[in-house]
């Protein structure tokens, strides 16, 4: 493993024919074409994809529904601040994102997708913890806008996922 790398989150979602578009472009496309039926409920897939150093490291092949990454990726993240590793399951797909601390301010990404070779990297804690605020609050804030037709009791929940944002971000960034 290489020196500590800088992190990007992109959020992606993908669409009723199975092709991926930015969460900004989602946001100006009819509703029907990002939404699948899933167990009687629509919900949007997509990924937030992670970026080190400008290869990516995890891409939209490991899709699932993207509110419940984040909520998962929330989740993880505040377990991490409490100085343990932390990993997060997806529902739909055979995989596991892990988050261990490790010396010099890092943090070691770890993505085992079961089928292919497990990947690795090293990033900036720093670098993490910024981009995973800026990325989750910008999702769930552009979602907000988004869903408040469709579901006020959805629209209640993001808010309770911002407030978990901006609790990391508060206690941690000091932005």
């Amino acid at each position: 493993m290489k020196s500590k790398g800088v992190l990007k989150i992109e959020n992606v979602i993908r669409m009723s024919d199975g092709s991926f578009i930015s969460l900004e472009e989602a946001t100006r496309v009819i509703p029907d074409t990002l939404f699948e039926d899933t167990e009687n409920k629509c919900e949007p897939l997509g990924i937030y994809k992670l970026i080190v150093n400008g290869n990516v490291f995890m891409d939209e092949s490991f899709f699932d529904s993207i509110i419940d990454m984040w909520g998962y990726f929330i989740n993880a993240v505040e377990d991490f601040l409490n100085g343990d590793p932390a990993e997060i399951g997806f529902f739909d797909q055979p995989i596991t994102l892990k988050m261990i601390p490790d010396r010099n301010q890092s943090v070691k990404l770890v993505l085992d997708p079961c089928v292919e070779p497990v990947r690795a990297v090293l990033v900036s804690r720093d670098s993490f913890l910024k981009e995973f605020v800026r990325a989750g609050y910008e999702f769930f804030r552009i979602w907000v806008d988004y869903d408040k037709a469709r579901s006020e009791e959805s629209v209640s929940s993001y808010f309770e996922r911002i407030k978990k944002i901006e609790s990391v971000a508060n206690k941690e960034l000091r932005i």
